[in-house]
């Protein structure tokens, strides 16, 4: 009764493996009496476990709990759905041990994509300009800080220009802010286009 309110009240996915790592199906009654099995068409029985995942460092965490037989919670990795498109999904589980024998995994699954895209936007938005798309102020404060505590390799040098736009509020005042946004935007990918491998270019 448990395992079916879950599955009427939940988008989530309840998943298990046997000792070995492959995934088993949890069965759970229908009002109609047959068997309602996982939700989820990328957890299918028969899979090895962490295989299902996309290769990565998030597959990899998981990956080094489940090999040590730990419990994990809310681990988030990537994963294709049949039709090949990349998911991100929430995963905790918990080793099941019976009279000191390890019999495999339980856990749940929650599909985390829409918060995920959520999340990768805020952090992009704080470390990159919106209206050229350059890294912004931050992120070229982080990267000058870090090449700074490395010393270049002989007989390579580092160099820092800085480029300002004569005339630019003439631009904003007679022709308007959208004509300064464009000329900005055309700017920074001509400066992109003639960058070097290795070179970065902020506003």
């Amino acid at each position: 009764l448990l395992l079916r309110d879950f599955e009427e009240s939940t988008s989530d996915t309840l998943w298990q493996t046997d000792a070995s790592g492959i995934l088993q199906e949890i069965p759970m009654v229908s009002e109609t009496g047959e068997a309602a099995w996982s939700k989820s068409d990328m957890l299918r029985r028969g899979s090895v476990f962490t295989e299902v995942f996309h290769p990565g460092d998030a597959r990899q965490a998981l990956e080094t709990a489940v090999e040590a037989r730990l419990p994990f919670r809310d681990q988030v990795v990537p994963i294709k759905s049949a039709s090949g498109e990349l998911r991100w999904w929430s995963m905790t589980g918990k080793p099941v041990i019976e009279q000191g024998q390890f019999l495999g995994y339980r856990g749940v699954a929650a599909d985390v994509t829409q918060s995920k895209k959520i999340e990768d936007r805020i952090a992009h938005m704080a470390h990159f300009d919106s209206l050229t798309g350059l890294p912004n102020r931050i992120t070229m404060q982080d990267r000058l800080e870090g090449l700074l505590r490395r010393q270049p390799i002989a007989p390579a040098c580092r160099a820092l220009m800085m480029l300002d736009l004569d005339s630019f509020k003439w631009v904003n005042d007679t022709l308007g802010h959208p004509a300064g946004d464009e000329l900005l935007r055309q700017v920074a990918t001509r400066i992109r286009s003639l960058a070097q491998p290795g070179d970065l270019v902020a506003r």
